[in-house]
């Protein structure tokens, strides 16, 4: 079997991964927002709050009286605190939120209010969301306006319309995890 002297990982709970990193028993720091008590990792976590009200807080700054949160598929620890975080700073500003998963939304937009706010739990959901509102006839950005998290460049790049999104610090994050993985490595 191949040998490894540390890990970075963002397993998602993916059993396949996990189990890898248990196999190896060697230092490991974790990027993922999922909690996994099955490995001895340390973590570095996004902040998921604060990703949610930064998203809200654009769209408040804008105007924006009513708002979507749009997520594919169950959301894990780290989403539901970026989505409560988004629908409570959206509530407490006066403003109207609801959450639709992605697989939903082309149903559900003919009849949501417009002018509309999308806040899509990722990029991907979100250049998804852009997509959907471009199928059902929906004007972006005069209808609606569609914000993605994470900056993934190809995802924001490559969307039917340029994809804002708030920035995660993915990078730094990496960086982070090389620096303690080094140190777990020497000690």
């Amino acid at each position: 079997a191949p040998h490894c002297d540390g890990i970075i990982s963002l397993h998602r709970n993916r059993g396949d991964i996990l189990a890898l990193i248990r196999h190896y028993k060697v230092p490991t720091v974790d990027l993922s927002s999922e909690i996994c008590e099955t490995i001895a990792a340390r973590r570095i976590l996004n902040d998921n709050v604060g990703i949610g009200r930064k998203a809200a807080e654009h769209f408040i700054e804008r105007g924006y009286a009513n708002a979507v949160f749009v997520s594919h598929g169950p959301m894990a620890a780290g989403q539901l605190k970026r989505r409560d975080a988004f629908k409570n700073t959206m509530e407490a500003a006066g403003r109207h939120c609801q959450t639709i998963a992605i697989e939903a939304l082309e149903n559900a937009l003919p009849n949501l209010p417009r002018p509309l706010a999308i806040f899509g739990n990722n990029d991907f959901v979100a250049a998804s969301a852009l997509m959907i509102c471009r199928q059902c006839g929906v004007d972006v950005p005069q209808q609606a306006i569609v914000l993605g998290a994470d900056n993934d460049s190809l995802q924001c790049e490559l969307a039917p319309v340029p994809l804002s999104s708030v920035e995660t610090n993915l990078k730094r994050r990496g960086y982070m995890a090389a620096e303690i993985l080094e140190r777990m490595m020497r000690d």
